[in-house]
């Protein structure tokens, strides 16, 4: 039925009356107190992460950051330039880590390849993991959507 209703949505929101009908139905989400906070940070997650050719990350990864021990989830952006790698004399990649409770803000660090661990994961699972506040595991995303077919 979800996905009847949302495909129904597309269709409308394909014309320029849909349109209207959405950004109305917009402007009333906003105007509800507890539904404004969430609604916008979705939204403004949605835009960040959102480029012309899909999504701006790569992969998704854990390092060791803040400290030794203490790990990460952060989106390889694209590998380091050669600029950068010679002057730290080793290959890398340059990795956004999010911070929660607003994953639009983060940190851009300079990892070396050799000390990432690459996870076998979606970009859309380790954006959910990180604004459910790791609420959300992938295993517990994959038994959701294995459970929902």
């Amino acid at each position: 039925m979800l996905i009847f209703l949302l495909f129904i949505i597309g269709i409308i929101a394909k014309n320029y009356f849909g349109k209207k009908i959405i950004s109305f139905f917009e402007y009333l989400l906003v105007k509800i107190p507890l539904v404004r906070g969430v609604y916008s940070s979705i939204r403004q997650v949605v835009e960040t992460f959102q480029v012309s050719g899909g999504t701006s990350f790569k992969k998704v990864v854990l390092l060791e950051y803040p400290m030794q021990k203490k790990y990460s989830i952060g989106f390889v952006t694209k590998e380091t330039s050669e600029f950068l790698n010679n002057k730290i004399n080793n290959e890398s990649y340059n990795i956004f880590v999010p911070t929660t409770p607003n994953p639009t803000s983060g940190f851009i660090l300079i990892v070396p390849k050799c000390e990432v661990i690459e996870l076998d994961i979606t970009i859309d699972e380790g954006i959910r993991f990180v604004i459910s506040a790791g609420l959300i595991s992938p295993e517990a995303a994959e038994k959701l959507n294995s459970g929902s077919k």
